[in-house]
């Protein structure tokens, strides 16, 4: 089995005409060919297992769940990494902001604008169909999963919000709140509660200034999903003092997330 298996989808929502999707699939994978798997699906594919040029760290993501299926701590999932726009990542994650954030978002692209709807239909309408078309998937709500950081942790809270009846399972990394937070209220109020398990999290180190900002935000947040009806079983906030921006304490607290969505 390949250990890594990369589709070139065409796309004609998002900027680049083409995007990398990877696949990492369960060790027992072809030793079971009766078995169905639920799905974790995360942005930032590039990062997944290979560093990231920024940090020079990676989630190490299949290797921390092989481990965790070993441990029978998890049961075995299909991985899909789905790499950014490069330039337009902000934007492709970003589905609403206000003027406060899209003047943020200029700060990583001039032409910057929320990009994140289209980004959600390339998920919703290419990216997930293939998957569950070509390998033995759990399709349902219930076996789905999206998560990722920082812009990625974003994204992933903003398409829950907007389409509950395709995941329930969410991991919000380290999320930029800052650059949504004028239209997150709207969302979460216009949001229709349905049972799921949703991870929050944020390090305590993350920025320079804004340490103190970044935690509020995210406890704001949890109270906020709290409000409109989650309960303690479907939420859980983790705050990790010594971390910073980086996917070193993403993988670290990768475990966490796994066994927190109990697929």
């Amino acid at each position: 089995m390949k250990q890594t298996i990369i589709h070139e989808l065409n796309t004609k929502y998002l900027k680049t005409p083409t995007r990398k999707v990877r696949v990492w699939l369960p060790e027992d994978y072809e030793t079971k060919p009766d078995q169905r798997y639920p799905v974790l699906y995360m942005h930032d594919g590039q990062n997944v297992m290979d560093p990231s040029p920024m940090s020079g760290y990676s989630w190490n993501a299949k290797v921390i769940l092989d481990d965790m299926v070993k441990q029978s701590i998890t049961k075995p999932m299909i991985l899909v990494g789905i790499d950014h726009g490069d330039d337009w990542r902000v934007s492709e994650y970003t589905l609403s902001a206000g003027p406060k954030g899209l003047k943020g978002m200029r700060h990583f692209h001039q032409d910057s604008i929320p990009m994140g709807g289209e980004y959600a239909r390339f998920l919703l309408e290419i990216v997930k169909p293939l998957i569950d078309q070509t390998y033995r998937t759990l399709p349902g709500r219930e076996s789905t999963a999206v998560a990722g950081s920082s812009c990625g942790g974003n994204i992933s809270l903003q398409i829950y919000l907007k389409y509950p009846d395709i995941f329930s399972r969410v991991g919000i990394f380290s999320p930029a709140l800052w650059l949504i937070q004028e239209t997150l209220k709207q969302d979460i109020h216009s949001h229709s509660h349905q049972e799921a398990r949703l991870y929050l999290d944020m390090g305590g180190k993350e920025s320079k200034w804004f340490n103190f900002l970044n935690i509020r935000g995210v406890q704001k947040l949890h109270k906020a999903l709290e409000y409109i009806g989650y309960t303690k079983q479907e939420l859980k906030l983790v705050i990790d003092p010594k971390a910073t921006h980086t996917e070193l304490f993403w993988q670290s607290r990768f475990p966490e997330f796994i066994q927190w969505i109990r697929f």
